[in-house]
């Protein structure tokens, strides 16, 4: 239910000994049977808002660049611990609800092309189709921003679907 975070403000760069910490996050997500959601308002930009609010017709947002990733390159994350968030997801469009809760994420430091420490763990569960069960990882992800790839390697998983629980293991490397 709170955040915790700390910034170097006498460099222009996030510092490594920045931790985001977030514990007890609860995210209640929906989409109406029209198609709206309740987070529509959030996912736009500030000028395409105030510009809707002022009867003005937004602009079209510039296409992504490449040269977004080395504005990324300056920036270093000592960790991030998310635990025991829930997510909801109910769509109404769909007939669907969705939840993830117990969630716990932690990871090791993060910098722009240097692989990343990670440990996973959830519940989820569905109400149609009827679905429950528990998900655990753990390894190093490699995030390749260029090619919007995320890998997660040398990892152990361990999964459970109802009351049977199965686990892999990554071979000794």
């Amino acid at each position: 239910r709170h955040t915790r975070y700390w910034r170097d403000w006498s460099s222009d760069v996030c510092s490594s000994d920045l931790q985001i910490i977030v514990k007890g996050l609860e995210l209640n997500l929906a989409r109406n049977a029209q198609g709206g959601s309740n987070w529509d308002d959030l996912a736009k930009a500030p000028e395409v808002a105030a510009q809707e609010s002022d009867g003005e017709t937004p602009a079209a947002e510039p296409a992504a660049t490449s040269s977004s990733a080395p504005a990324l390159a300056g920036i270093a994350v000592g960790g991030v611990e998310i635990s025991d968030a829930k997510l909801t997801w109910s769509d109404q469009q769909a007939g669907a609800d969705y939840a993830v809760s117990g969630l716990d994420l932690h990871t090791g430091a993060i910098s722009y092309g240097v692989p990343v420490e990670m440990g996973l763990g959830f519940d989820f569960s569905a109400a149609t189709p009827k679905a429950d069960g528990r998900v655990e990882m753990a390894g190093v992800v490699d995030v390749d921003l260029g090619k919007q790839l995320f890998q997660l390697n040398k990892r152990s998983e361990e999964r459970r679907v109802g009351k049977e629980w199965r686990s892999r293991g990554a071979p000794d490397q």
